[in-house]
């Protein structure tokens, strides 16, 4: 019975008391992408590869934003928002260090997720408000070119993703497994597999 409490108090401490945030740049999580067509560039649309059940689409410049993406439900809940993922136009480190104090005070103490040596910066809010459940990462990053440049936002309602995950699965229950047949299948030599 302690062993459980210890387990539900350093869960519970994870997760932010603050006020849920579920909007930024003009966009809102759990509603309709339709509300906000005029801010997207709908020949950018596509489904996200490893998850199928969503579509993300490129932003149009929204003000104190240099881009960005939404995703959305196409199973459970077609043309609901998931996710939000925005880079700030100003990329310097100073301007993250503003943010960073902002979003501590106005949501709690996140958890660092970043490297060690600081390459990347990144910072993680959780969030719970009844069954919603918001994940909030802050991002900084001048370094590493496989990863975006600059400063940035993503918000994601996990909910609503596990929410699509789990419908697309039950309606294609073959979709991975045909898939990981082929690739199991396949044979290859060892020589195959070192660069040439």
């Amino acid at each position: 019975m302690k062993k459980l409490l210890f387990f539900s108090l350093l869960f519970v401490h994870n997760i932010s008391i603050a006020q849920t945030p579920t909007q930024i740049g003009g966009f809102t999580l759990n509603t309709d992408v339709e509300q906000v067509k005029n801010y997207l560039k709908p020949e950018t649309t596509l489904p996200i590869r490893f998850m199928e059940a969503l579509q993300e689409v490129e932003i149009q410049r929204r003000p104190g934003f240099k881009s960005g993406y939404i995703a959305y439900g196409t199973c459970a809940a077609p043309g609901k928002i998931v996710r939000i993922k925005l880079k700030y136009k100003e990329s310097s480190k100073d301007f993250y260090e503003e943010l960073l104090e902002a979003y501590k005070d106005q949501f709690g103490k996140p958890k660092w997720l970043g490297d060690p040596f600081h390459v990347i910066s990144t910072w993680r809010w959780l969030f719970k408000d009844g069954e919603n459940q918001v994940e909030m990462y802050l991002q900084h990053n001048l370094s590493n070119k496989e990863e975006k440049l600059g400063n940035s936002i993503k918000m994601t309602m996990v909910n609503l993703v596990e929410d699509e995950v789990d419908c697309f699965a039950a309606k294609n229950p073959d979709f991975r497994q045909s898939n990981q047949k082929k690739i199991d299948n396949d044979s290859v030599e060892f020589k195959d597999l070192i660069p040439e």
